[in-house]
Formats: C-alpha cells, sequence, structure tokens
C-alpha cells in the first residue's frame, strides 16, 4: 500500500467513526498502550490505546485526575483518530 492510500483508508474510518464527546485525554504512563479519557458527565475512563480504532476494553479509572500527576496529555488533534471529538 502506498502512504496515500493508508492515509486515505485512516480518513475513511475516522469519518465512519461516531464520535464521543470528552473534555481531555492523556497517556497513562503506568500501563503502556493505555490511555485514560475524562467524559462530559466528568467519569475518567481508562481503555486500550487503539490509534485509529474507537478505544475497546474500557474501565473506570478510580486513581488521582490526570491533571494532577505526571500524564502527557494527548493533543487535541489526535483525538478523530481515537474517535473523539470537544464535548
Amino acid at each position: 500500500m502506498t502512504q496515500e492510500m493508508i492515509k486515505n483508508s485512516l480518513e475513511m474510518k475516522v469519518i465512519k467513526q461516531a464520535k464521543t464527546k470528552i473534555k481531555g485525554a492523556w497517556y497513562f504512563e503506568g500501563a503502556p498502550n493505555k490511555i485514560i479519557f475524562e467524559t462530559v458527565e466528568e467519569n475518567l475512563i481508562l481503555a486500550d490505546d487503539t490509534w485509529g480504532n474507537p478505544p475497546q476494553h474500557q474501565s473506570g479509572y478510580k486513581g488521582y485526575h490526570p491533571n494532577r500527576t505526571q500524564q502527557r496529555e494527548v493533543p487535541e488533534y489526535l483525538w478523530k483518530f481515537y474517535g473523539f471529538e470537544k464535548g
């Protein structure tokens, strides 16, 4: 596959996905391949980091808020690849 075909494929996946409204998303340093996202209802969710697909295997996150710890924020321009949008 060429780079352009891959890019078009990813863009089509992003368009087809239903967007989840969130307030923020962070990479979880304690476990590789995990992200934490905060829903509009202020629930914190820990999910698999599945780039290009909506997060799968979600569970409640009971730790400190990621803003209080040293978690790296997922940039907003990448949210669309996770199926998120600002809520």
